[in-house]
């Protein structure tokens, strides 16, 4: 996988602190950042590999989410469904042009990531630091 610089710059403030899902969010980003220089088919096939990225990265979260019980599940599961219409619109929209899409795919993520994903990550790590004893419950 091909990473620019600027992607790894920007992905050091959007992490949610989760292996996997920071993998599965600079998989679809670099691939949206590289689709400025694909034309054609190969731009297609992006498109469609970003489609097939995001379900599985909504499909980890969601899992994760369930999990640890998140209690704002039910808003970050609407922003993945909201995304998806966004994503699966993506090859009817391209025709023969390509008008800076890619940067609509990484402001979109970046958003869902700093929105939804970050209050995620640090909620798990939390409970998760709470769990080994890392952390003092203070009685109200």
């Amino acid at each position: 996988m091909e990473v620019s610089k600027h992607l790894l710059d920007r992905m050091t403030h959007y992490t949610t602190h989760v292996a996997a899902v920071d993998a599965e969010h600079l998989s679809i980003l670099s691939l949206a950042d590289r689709m400025r220089r694909l034309k054609g088919n190969d731009l297609l096939n992006a498109v469609n590999q970003i489609v097939l990225l995001w379900k599985a990265n909504s499909a980890t979260e969601e899992q994760l989410m369930a999990d640890v019980q998140y209690p704002y599940s039910a808003n970050h599961i609407s922003d993945h469904l909201r995304l998806t219409l966004f994503f699966k619109s993506l090859p009817n929209n391209y025709g023969g042009e390509l008008l800076h899409r890619e940067s609509d795919i990484l402001q979109r993520m970046f958003e869902h990531i700093d929105h939804y994903d970050m209050p995620m990550g640090q909620y798990i790590a939390d409970k998760n630091s709470f769990k080994k004893g890392l952390r003092v419950a203070i009685p109200l």
